[in-house]
């Protein structure tokens, strides 16, 4: 389970779609900060979890982990193995929780910093209470729900 674990974590720094899906959160989150220059502040008063854009993210970076592992033929070697298949199951939904949870605490990062170099520009700013921890907590739940459906699927 272990080398599995740290298999899936080698694999996925070395995924190009994580690496893409980290670029897209940051060029979102510069969308952003550019329409409020513009004038645009439309949605600013949403949560940061509202985003259907960060969701496609997560989706296609997640996706990347399970074409990833049937391009390498992972699934095939981890049944080779005792227990290699709960341990492959378990090993892979880790990662994909741990790829989601990355990219929101990126998406989160960057809309700090955005609020940073943009006044106004910050979505955690501009709604405090939708930033309460149990809606946070909800959202990460959710998202992590939608990318290992998304992941199983």
């Amino acid at each position: 389970m272990t080398n599995q674990l740290r298999a899936a974590f080698y694999t996925l720094v070395r995924n190009y779609r994580t690496w893409v899906a980290l670029s897209l959160v940051a060029l979102d989150r510069v969308h952003i900060a550019w329409n409020v220059t513009q004038g645009v502040t439309y949605g600013l008063q949403d949560s940061l979890f509202r985003d259907a854009t960060l969701i496609a993210i997560v989706l296609f970076a997640t996706a990347g982990v399970a074409a990833f592992d049937q391009r390498g033929g992972a699934l095939r070697a981890a049944c080779g193995t005792e227990k290699g298949r709960v341990g492959y199951v378990v090993s892979r939904f880790a990662t994909v929780a741990a790829v989601t949870l990355g990219l929101l605490a990126a998406a989160a990062v960057l809309d700090v910093i955005a609020g940073l170099v943009v006044p106004g520009a910050s979505v955690i700013a501009a709604s405090p209470a939708m930033c309460a921890p149990e809606r946070v907590l909800a959202g990460v739940l959710t998202y992590l729900v939608i990318a290992e459906v998304g992941f199983a699927a």
